[in-house]
């Protein structure tokens, strides 16, 4: 097995992935501080700003522990990291009164990032002709 390899292209994934969920928020903030009303534009930029955090501790997990084979410690992160998410989205819609819409909406932005990645890295895959490829 090349793990080196396999761990430097997941890395290389979720650096990518980061970097588009950053400028499709950055998009979305803007398009929603031209067209929307104030609570709408900080419910959106909370949203945004919650899902680029969430990208940007997916990366640090999935770099710094995929090197070291624990996959307990690799899910208890993660389930801690999720806990963290929803406790601040619980908050923010509790204590600040955003609108839920405008809040998923701008969580909405890492899972359209990872779309983008999946497409952008498909288009540049070569073409087979009709023929099957297999991974392995």
């Amino acid at each position: 097995m090349n793990l080196p390899a396999v761990t430097e292209s997941r890395g290389a994934h979720l650096r990518t992935i980061e970097r588009i969920s950053l400028a499709l928020g950055v998009l979305l903030v803007a398009g929603a501080i031209i067209g929307c009303a104030l609570r709408l534009q900080l419910s959106v930029s909370y949203g945004v700003l919650l899902s680029i955090l969430n990208a940007r501790a997916i990366r640090f997990f999935g770099e710094r522990l995929a090197r070291r084979q624990s996959v307990g410690l690799i899910v208890v992160l993660f389930q801690l990291k999720l806990l963290l998410l929803g406790a601040l989205i619980y908050l923010g819609l509790t204590l600040l009164s955003l609108d839920g819409i405008g809040l998923c909406v701008g969580l909405s932005v890492l899972p359209l990032s990872i779309v983008v990645r999946a497409v952008q890295w498909g288009m540049s895959a070569p073409a087979s002709n009709g023929e099957l490829v297999s991974n392995g």
